[in-house]
Order: C-alpha cells, then sequence, then structure tokens
C-alpha cells in the first residue's frame, strides 16, 4: 500500500505538470518585440465576416485621449469588476478530477496573472446598444465604429504581443472547454458568464506580467477609426464641434447623432 509521503509526490508532481507550462507560456507571451503585429493565433475565434463593425463606447474626455495620444488603453482585468475574469470553468476543474491542494494552487497562480491580463473590448454588432450608450445608468457620449481587420491593423506597430477574438459566454456550471482550449491558461480571460451576452464582446488581449497596471498602445488612428456616433443625449450642434476637432487630427470620418436621438414619424 502507498506510503503517504508517495501520495505527497504524486501531488506535488500533477501541480508541476500543471503549473510549469503556465509558467512557459507567460514568459513567452510576457516578452516584448518591435514592431509586433497581432498575432494569428487559431485559439481564439474571429468573426464569420472580418469587415464586421464593432464599437468602442466611451466618455467625450477618453476620445480625446485617444484622438491626442494616438494610444489605445488596455486595461488590467482586475478592475473590470467581473470576479470570473481570469478563473477557470467550475465544470472544467471538477472534470478535471485534480486534488483541492492542486486546484488551490492553480486559483492562486491564476488569480495572480489578473493584473497582468491587459484588454480592450469591443462591441460586435451592426447596430448600436442602447445598453452600451449607458442611457440608463453612467452615460457615454462618444461610440468609435471599427471593424474587426481595422483594429487588427491599426495595431499593427504595437510593441506587444496581441491577440484578438470573440468572448465566449458559458454556463459556468455546466459547460467546458474542448479542443485547442483543454487546459490552456488563456481561456481564463475569453470566456464569461451567460449574464454577459448582451454585450457581444471582442476582445483584444496583451499578458504583460511585469507590468501590473494599465496599457497605453500605439494605435494607427487612420486605420481604426471609420465613424464617429454621438450619444443621443447630445445636442446635433455638437457633430460640427466633433468634425472640426478630427479635422486637427485629419481624420475625414462621418459624425452623426445616434439614431437612438430619432423620433417616430407617425
Amino acid at each position: 500500500m502507498p506510503r503517504a509521503w508517495e501520495f505527497r509526490k504524486l501531488g506535488v508532481l500533477a501541480f508541476t505538470l500543471l503549473y510549469l507550462p503556465f509558467q512557459s507560456i507567460i514568459k513567452i507571451l510576457g516578452e516584448r518585440e518591435s514592431p509586433m503585429p497581432v498575432k494569428s493565433d487559431t485559439r481564439f475565434q474571429e468573426p464569420e465576416n472580418r469587415d464586421s463593425a464593432i464599437w468602442r463606447f466611451m466618455e467625450l474626455w477618453k476620445f480625446l485621449s485617444l484622438l491626442v495620444e494616438s494610444h489605445l488603453y488596455f486595461v488590467s482585468c482586475d478592475r473590470l469588476g467581473d470576479p470570473f475574469e481570469g478563473s477557470f470553468l467550475p465544470a472544467e476543474i471538477l472534470r478535471s478530477g485534480i486534488t483541492d491542494e492542486v486546484r488551490r494552487g492553480i486559483t492562486d497562480k491564476l488569480r495572480s496573472f489578473r493584473p497582468g491580463a491587459k484588454v480592450s473590448c469591443w462591441y460586435l454588432s451592426e447596430w448600436e446598444s442602447a445598453a452600451l450608450w449607458g442611457v440608463y445608468a453612467s452615460r457615454k457620449e462618444v461610440a468609435v465604429q471599427s471593424t474587426f481587420n481595422a483594429l487588427k491593423e491599426s495595431l499593427e506597430g504595437a510593441n506587444h504581443v496581441i491577440r484578438i477574438g470573440l468572448i465566449r459566454y458559458m454556463d459556468e456550471a455546466q459547460e467546458v472547454f474542448d479542443g485547442d482550449w483543454a487546459l490552456d491558461h488563456m481561456k481564463a480571460f475569453m470566456w464569461k458568464r451567460r449574464f454577459y451576452e448582451h454585450e457581444r464582446e471582442l476582445r483584444a488581449l496583451i499578458l504583460e506580467p511585469q507590468e501590473p497596471r494599465g496599457l497605453s498602445v500605439p494605435v494607427d488612428l487612420h486605420k481604426l477609426v471609420r465613424a464617429v456616433y454621438l450619444s443621443p443625449q447630445l445636442p446635433c450642434s455638437f457633430i460640427t464641434v466633433v468634425k472640426n476637432l478630427l479635422a486637427r487630427f485629419d481624420l475625414d470620418v462621418p459624425v452623426q447623432i445616434s439614431s437612438l436621438a430619432s423620433a417616430p414619424d407617425y
């Protein structure tokens, strides 16, 4: 019959086999290369139509910062307010059959990765979203419209490894990943609970464990910005203000008030 120390040895071995891949992948993804185009990765699901419209809703001061600095801000996952960011699906952990001790070690390690995971979140849809405009909560004043392809091309001069894909919305109590995502720690940052399905999120992800704060990444605005929409709460006169502002940065793109502001004809 195996002795107690043999069980401990097996536990250490199991933890090491699961832990070392995390360390090696994080080391690779944390390395900077300059210039570094957006990296294609078959594990990240792309939209069927790569010219699909995507939207970034923001406050006016953030829009001004985007124009002035020509940098796209990537926020740390630990600042998003979702405690499930950077975690494995519970059903997947249970299916794996690992011990509680190993599970706690993996969970703690994933949590330590959260500040190093930086994301830029976009809404994938041909239409605007009343919810994301924040009509019923804290308001956003500006929405930048782009496309999946345009976002990738605009980030080609970035000095970080960037991967872009669709968030998967899953039932954490029952669903599990399979295929290329099996035992892959990056999936911890590319899924959300089904409560968030209305966000239809396309996420650009940077893993930079040496930097616990957000990152400002150089972006080509002429490639990124396809149109600018203004909050339905703003007056139409604001269109001229924004057009003049864009002209200062040599950006000639359509500017309009959100169609949410339109009134019925009958």
